[in-house]
């Protein structure tokens, strides 16, 4: 599925893209403790090229000095205080998600329908429906948008269905994207108000996402195109 946004995030990201295609969102003295990719010591430039390098990173502390010490993580959770550091976000742009159920033949895309609200497996290509963006929530998770829908229109969870609506602070608009424990060079996404994952339907189409218990089942397994 091409989870893996809202206005402001959308809006941010422009704003703020770096050389290497990433923007940044700064959260002085604040952390999201555990889930680490790795501990080392180094310049905030060195941390922010080593989360850039590696597609799992979401994000990194960084200690408040020239050379300081400096944590990757592969989620945001527990946000809370930390004095002396800041929290650098990255925010992303993906030209496209693929599943390791589908493969490399489909990405995730919106059905170009009038309604344009459906998303669903389609054949990679260069299409504004398979650019999506994943944009950090004040409560440790993202959420998704994309740029045939808008940048007003965010990935939501209806019971076992996934639609585009109106972007709001629901939970049901917030996704946690965390390393695959099975294959760590896939992603799980799971919604934050029901605990399911982002799966495809094996109905022989294989384009029809649906919500499902997390389990290691290859439609769960999402890996990123980086713009």
């Amino acid at each position: 599925m091409k989870v893996l946004l809202v206005v402001a995030g959308i809006l941010l990201l422009l704003c703020l893209v770096s050389r290497e295609g990433f923007g940044w969102k700064e959260e002085p003295e604040i952390d999201y403790p555990g889930n680490d990719i790795l501990g080392a010591r180094g310049t905030l430039q060195e941390a922010r090229e080593k989360c850039e390098a590696d597609s799992k990173c979401l994000g990194f502390n960084h200690e408040n000095k020239p050379v300081g010490n400096y944590w990757l993580k592969y989620t945001l959770a527990n946000r809370g205080p930390l004095p002396g550091y800041t929290f650098y976000t990255k925010l992303m742009s993906f030209l496209g998600f693929k599943s390791s159920f589908t493969g490399d033949s489909k990405c995730l895309d919106i059905m170009n329908d009038g309604a344009n609200n459906k998303p669903l497996m389609a054949p990679c290509g260069n299409y504004s429906g398979q650019q999506w963006s994943m944009t950090p929530t004040p409560r440790g998770h993202v959420t998704f948008s994309n740029q045939f829908a808008g940048a007003n229109k965010c990935l939501d969870a209806f019971g076992r269905d996934l639609v585009m609506t109106n972007c709001n602070d629901s939970l049901k608009q917030s996704w946690k994207v965390t390393a695959d424990r099975f294959n760590t060079a896939f992603n799980r996404v799971s919604n934050a108000e029901s605990g399911m994952c982002v799966d495809i339907l094996n109905d022989g189409q294989n384009n029809k996402l649906v919500m499902s218990d997390c389990g290691n089942f290859s439609g769960q397994k999402w890996s990123t195109i980086p713009k």
